[in-house]
């Protein structure tokens, strides 16, 4: 159930929260909203190889109108789902707090384009992250991403103990073969120096 205002603003029945709702769940719009991230992806790999001043006019370009679309799609659905106070709400859905996240990335990319500092040049490589936008559109992927997050604390408990296991054993075998004490050790470097030494086979000389 959606909640009964938006930012304490519109009920749930006013008519712009029905009708950005009925828009944001059309077969038509959520295609179109792929087709955007795909051209992301496209946009993001032809930055790679991008050479001429007009290539870079268009990739610019491409990257406003994407980031724009995906600022209305974000705003269409805190509307009509409203922000918070909600089960269905904007920010209660893992896979919108993603595709806030990267939209910001993408406006702060934007608006510090013209400034060359490297932590700013490391901010803009996030917008990397864009195609991570279709694992939000399916279930399932989203479904396989909770569950290794929240599988990550078993599976740190058993590396630890593996990481045990190994140290244990390694001990171990330290211990059982090194030799007794005392036994002069020959270093692996030093048996391949040796053997690649040549050896002379000239006859002694007669006196």
């Amino acid at each position: 159930m959606r909640s009964t205002t938006c930012c304490g603003r519109w009920a749930a029945d006013h008519p712009l929260r029905v009708k950005l709702f009925a828009l944001t769940h059309l077969e038509w719009f959520l295609n179109t909203v792929l087709i955007a991230i795909l051209s992301s992806c496209v946009q993001l790999a032809w930055e790679t190889y991008a050479e001429t001043d007009i290539e870079d006019v268009i990739l610019t370009m491409l990257d406003y109108l994407l980031t724009v679309l995906f600022t209305f799609e974000m705003l269409f659905k805190m509307v009509s789902n409203g922000v918070w106070d909600n089960e269905q709400a904007y920010f209660k859905s893992n896979a919108n707090c993603l595709d806030f996240f990267i939209v910001c990335i993408s406006w702060m990319s934007i608006a510090l384009s013209s400034i060359d500092l490297s932590f700013l040049r490391s901010m803009r490589a996030l917008r990397c992250i864009r195609p991570l936008r279709v694992l939000s559109r399916s279930k399932a992927m989203m479904c396989v991403i909770q569950s290794l997050a929240r599988s990550m604390a078993g599976i740190a408990n058993v590396a630890v103990l593996a990481l045990g296991i190994l140290i244990v054993f390694g001990i171990l075998g330290l211990q059982l073969f090194s030799g007794p004490p005392g036994y002069p050790a020959i270093s692996l470097g030093a048996c391949q120096k040796s053997a690649r030494k040549p050896q002379s086979h000239e006859s002694p000389i007669e006196i």
